[in-house]
Protein backbone atom coordinates (compact mmCIF):
# COMPACT_ATOMS: atom_id res chain seq x y z
CA UNK A 1 0.00 0.00 0.00
CA UNK A 2 1.19 3.47 -1.18
CA UNK A 3 2.35 5.42 2.19
CA UNK A 4 0.57 9.52 1.67
CA UNK A 5 3.11 11.83 1.35
CA UNK A 6 4.08 13.61 4.57
CA UNK A 7 3.38 17.21 5.57
CA UNK A 8 5.06 20.09 4.05
CA UNK A 9 6.28 22.90 5.52
CA UNK A 10 4.10 26.04 4.73
CA UNK A 11 6.38 27.89 2.24
CA UNK A 12 6.88 24.22 0.20
CA UNK A 13 4.53 23.16 -2.44
CA UNK A 14 4.17 19.44 -3.96
CA UNK A 15 3.26 19.66 -7.69
CA UNK A 16 2.63 16.33 -9.13
CA UNK A 17 2.60 15.61 -12.83
CA UNK A 18 1.49 12.81 -14.85
CA UNK A 19 3.31 11.73 -17.52
CA UNK A 20 3.51 8.46 -19.69
CA UNK A 21 6.18 5.71 -18.29
CA UNK A 22 9.33 7.63 -18.24
CA UNK A 23 12.84 6.36 -19.40
CA UNK A 24 16.25 6.71 -17.53
CA UNK A 25 17.88 9.57 -20.16
CA UNK A 26 14.33 11.32 -19.27
CA UNK A 27 14.88 11.69 -15.78
CA UNK A 28 18.38 12.42 -15.93
CA UNK A 29 17.54 15.19 -18.46
CA UNK A 30 14.77 15.87 -16.01
CA UNK A 31 16.96 16.02 -12.82
CA UNK A 32 19.32 18.57 -14.92
CA UNK A 33 16.31 20.77 -15.92
CA UNK A 34 14.89 20.87 -12.22
CA UNK A 35 18.24 21.84 -11.20
CA UNK A 36 18.49 24.66 -13.25
CA UNK A 37 15.41 26.33 -11.68
CA UNK A 38 16.51 25.59 -8.27
CA UNK A 39 15.01 22.62 -7.51
CA UNK A 40 17.46 19.08 -6.02
CA UNK A 41 14.45 16.43 -5.77
CA UNK A 42 11.94 14.97 -7.42
CA UNK A 43 9.78 11.53 -6.51
CA UNK A 44 8.60 9.22 -9.46
CA UNK A 45 5.96 6.75 -8.83
CA UNK A 46 6.51 4.20 -11.74
CA UNK A 47 3.31 2.24 -10.91
CA UNK A 48 1.07 5.32 -10.97
CA UNK A 49 3.69 7.55 -14.05
CA UNK A 50 2.92 10.17 -11.55
CA UNK A 51 5.87 12.25 -11.03
CA UNK A 52 6.40 14.80 -7.78
CA UNK A 53 8.20 17.98 -7.24
CA UNK A 54 8.66 19.84 -3.63
CA UNK A 55 9.22 23.43 -4.61
CA UNK A 56 8.64 26.83 -2.42
CA UNK A 57 6.05 28.73 -2.74
CA UNK A 58 8.30 31.37 -4.57
CA UNK A 59 9.12 28.98 -7.39
CA UNK A 60 7.25 29.63 -10.32
CA UNK A 61 4.88 26.46 -11.24
CA UNK A 62 5.66 27.42 -15.08
CA UNK A 63 9.29 27.08 -14.66
CA UNK A 64 8.97 23.51 -13.25
CA UNK A 65 6.71 23.05 -15.71
CA UNK A 66 9.12 24.77 -18.08
CA UNK A 67 11.63 22.17 -17.40
CA UNK A 68 9.46 18.93 -17.46
CA UNK A 69 8.81 20.06 -21.61
CA UNK A 70 12.85 20.38 -21.99
CA UNK A 71 13.00 16.87 -20.48
CA UNK A 72 10.96 15.71 -22.86
CA UNK A 73 7.71 15.31 -20.86
CA UNK A 74 4.42 16.26 -21.93
CA UNK A 75 2.06 15.93 -18.85
CA UNK A 76 -0.52 17.78 -17.06
CA UNK A 77 -0.14 18.95 -13.73
CA UNK A 78 -2.88 17.47 -11.66
CA UNK A 79 -4.63 19.42 -8.81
Amino acid sequence: MKEPHPQLPELMQRIIFRTDPPSLLKLETLSIELKNVGISNFDVDFETCEISVVCPHVKSIQQVECALRKAGFKCPRLK
